[in-house]
């Protein structure tokens, strides 16, 4: 895997879909990967549930990466970090996207510079909705996607 991108899903909507903004976001997020990851070898990961689908979709559709729903992505004990880990190690992809929620992308890129990367990626602030980090796993760098 050369990117590892973590993605925290789009606002809710009142009606259980992704709200207005929370689509504006997940786009403005697409097109920031799309200039960014280069290659046509890609995977998007989400758990299931349908905010994570809708913003995932959005993703999909600007970088014709294939979905696949893990159910990892609703935790984050300790156990599902280094499951999840197991399950990344084993993608042949270039880049690989997370979508999920806050507590994944404020644990798990520590947990994956720490036991993958070897090195820190502490990172000093929430990801918040509709927003995102890249990994750079050949560079040990991040860089956050802001909407």
């Amino acid at each position: 895997m050369k990117k590892l991108v973590m993605v925290n899903h789009g606002a809710l909507g009142l009606n259980g879909h992704l709200s207005l903004v929370g689509r504006q976001k997940m786009e403005n997020v697409a097109l920031k990967l799309a200039a960014v990851l280069k290659g046509p070898s890609g995977l998007i990961l989400s758990p299931p549930g349908l905010i994570f689908k809708e913003s995932a979709q959005i993703i999909s559709e600007k970088l014709i990466y294939f979905i696949e729903e893990q159910p990892l992505l609703t935790g984050a004990g300790p156990a599902m970090l280094h499951e999840l880990l197991e399950i990344l190690e084993s993608k042949a992809e270039d880049n690989l996207i997370l979508v999920s929620n806050f507590k994944y992308c404020d644990r798990f890129p520590k947990y994956f510079g720490e036991h993958y990367l070897f090195t820190n990626l502490e990172i000093f602030k929430t990801i918040p909705e509709g927003q995102g980090i890249i990994v750079d796993c050949q560079n040990n760098h991040f860089q956050f996607i802001k909407t």
